[in-house]
């Protein structure tokens, strides 16, 4: 999953988690919130069309997608989802925890492995 993650397309010219996460929101991976971890998640699937650069629109109706995945397979429950949704400090954050179906790949389910390892570890804090 490291090797995955580490050399998968996020668009932009970003081919890792650190580069997408620097060249798209100017952080770090473990400073990045759950809306900016869930965006990332989502790229990789078309990072032509989900890039935030390219379709911030596109982006964000990625993220709702993401997140009903997530539900769905039991990474994140629908509660936690709404309290996310409240403690959002960004505007787009709070409608990216919207449900809305889906279709995911494999390559999908292993970016929600990673990043429920993100959110298991921040909700453990």
């Amino acid at each position: 999953l490291e090797i995955y993650i580490n050399t998968i397309y996020f668009g932009n010219g970003y081919y890792n988690i650190k580069d997408a996460a620097q060249g798209y929101f100017e952080k770090l991976p473990k400073d990045m919130t759950d809306g900016e971890s869930i965006m990332l998640a989502g790229i990789p699937n078309a990072p032509s069309v989900y890039a935030p650069t390219e379709n911030p629109e596109l982006a964000k109706q990625r993220q709702k997608q993401v997140i009903e995945k997530m539900i769905e397979y039991g990474y994140l429950t629908e509660e936690k989802a709404e309290k996310k949704a409240k403690k959002a400090t960004k505007k787009e954050e709070a409608p990216m925890l919207q449900n809305q179906a889906a279709s995911t790949t494999l390559g999908d389910i292993d970016a929600l492995a990673a990043l429920k390892e993100k959110l298991e570890n921040d909700n453990n804090k």
